[in-house]
């Protein structure tokens, strides 16, 4: 029984570390998705095609835009889409 516990204090501290720097690198590496504002420019919708890469239709002065989002940057893939509305 004692040996138990002393493996579950020692263990247990280990496992949380673990998985909070687990977390902090996947928050730190994956690239910030900015949420939709309601000022010029707006993020209609984000689909993501792997980790790194995501899709993003942005409305910007009254057209949308097609975007690319990867850890190398922002390329544009197409502009004047037609909207639902």
């Amino acid at each position: 029984m004692g040996f138990y516990l002393l493996k579950l204090l020692i263990l247990l501290p280990l496992m949380a570390g673990f998985i909070y720097g687990c977390l902090w690198l996947y928050r730190k590496y994956l690239p910030q998705i900015p949420h939709a504002a309601e000022g010029a420019i707006a993020v209609k919708e984000v689909r993501t095609i792997n980790g790194f890469v995501r899709l993003m239709v942005v409305e910007f002065d009254g057209q949308r835009l097609l975007l690319s989002v990867s850890r190398n940057g922002v390329e544009k893939i197409a502009d004047g889409l037609v909207g639902d509305g």
